[in-house]
Order: C-alpha cells, then structure tokens, then sequence
C-alpha cells in the first residue's frame, strides 16, 4: 500500500481538480477513486468519490467522466452502465458516458449497445452505431447500411465515418454509391 494519496485544494474548479488529480494519477501504479479536500495548512476538509460526482450537475459529472476515461478507472463501469441508460439524462451525458465505458471497458458497452442503437435521441444512436462499428465492423455492416439508408442526418454521417475506416470490400460496396 502506497502512503500517498491523491488530494486537492476547495477553491479549486473543477477543470482544475480534474486536471490536477490528471497530474497526480500520471506518476502512480495505482488507481484513485477518491481525492482528498485539504486546506492551506493540509488538514482534512472532506473526501470526494468519483461516483459521487457521477451524480453531480452535468459539468461536473461531465469533467468525472473525462477524468475516469483518463485515469482509467474502471470500477465505474457500472455507473457508467446506469448513466449511458438513463432517460432523465440529456443525450450529451449519455454520449459521453457511452464513450466512457466503450474506452474503459469495452465488453461491457456490449451491454448497453442494443438499448443505445434504440435510443429515442439520434445523437446517442448515432455514437452507439460509431462505437459498435469500431468495436466489431463487420458485425456492424447490416447496421451500417441501414442507417445510410433511413436514419437521422447524425446517424448517416456515423454510418459513413464507420464504414470510411473499414477497408473491407464489404464496407466498399457500401460507400461506394455514395461518391459515384
């Protein structure tokens, strides 16, 4: 066990813990789930999770879910699971959640890929086609042509982006109509 501790300052904003505590975890072999509110004379203010701020307002849930992607903090995985299928959420959280867990734990954005793929909102359809595209393209390829064929503006542009980075003479065929 390691005696050193990841902390920051109350005054900071949140960008700056974030990118602070981004400093911190550069030079460790653990990992930090917790950071440590310390005042000038570093007595103890309080203790912050990251799951904690997973339920924060939307900018800091957003910078938590940055700082998780970038600290590679796994464990949040099933948090991420609930965010990236949370309704009340807007498509935005729900994005970056999605690119999160696929960055995290790619398995487990298998879990949640079906309900994104099925999402009310393009935007978080869209991403979802993108993520599973790079996941597994040639799973995805029956997708791909569907949503070039009659999905969203949002969902096209993700449908050609895919298929443009997949050289296969299946994703060719594809995009092929498209620039002829």
């Amino acid at each position: 066990m390691s005696p050193s501790y990841a902390w920051m300052r109350p005054d900071m904003t949140v960008a700056q813990a974030v990118a602070y505590l981004r400093l911190q975890s550069a030079d460790r072999l653990s990992m930090i789930y917790y950071a440590y509110v310390l005042d000038a004379e570093e007595r103890l203010l309080g203790v912050v999770s990251f799951r904690e701020l997973l339920a924060s307002p939307a900018t800091v849930r957003s910078a938590a879910v940055q700082a998780a992607t970038s600290l590679g903090i796994k464990d949040l995985a099933p948090a991420l699971v609930e965010l990236a299928l949370e309704k009340s959420l807007g498509a935005t959280a729900r994005v970056e959640a999605l690119e999160a867990l696929f960055s995290l734990d790619a398995n487990r954005f298998e879990t949640v890929r079906e309900k994104a793929l099925a999402d009310s909102e393009a935007k978080v359809r869209a991403k979802a086609l993108g993520l599973a595209a790079r996941r597994d393209a040639q799973k995805t390829l029956p997708l791909l042509e569907k949503a070039l064929a009659s999905g969203t503006l949002l969902e096209k542009q993700a449908a050609v982006t895919a298929l443009g980075s997949d050289k296969s003479e299946a994703a060719r065929n594809l995009i092929k109509p498209l620039v002829e």
